[in-house]
């Protein structure tokens, strides 16, 4: 199974993004990535689908 695409950016560093600034965060990767995209946590992915409306 294939996931859907997902931020570069390290894990520790996203955390702290989305702690401090969760919805710009989640705009930012949306902005890039689209409507579906995976966020790990740890090992196990999450999968994100967001709407623009």
């Amino acid at each position: 199974m294939t996931l859907p695409p997902s931020p570069k950016t390290p894990t520790w560093l996203l955390g702290l993004q989305l702690l401090t600034n969760p919805l710009g965060c989640m705009d930012s990767i949306y902005k890039r990535y689209g409507d579906i995209f995976t966020i790990m946590d740890g090992s196990k992915p999450i999968i994100y689908v967001l709407s623009s409306q």
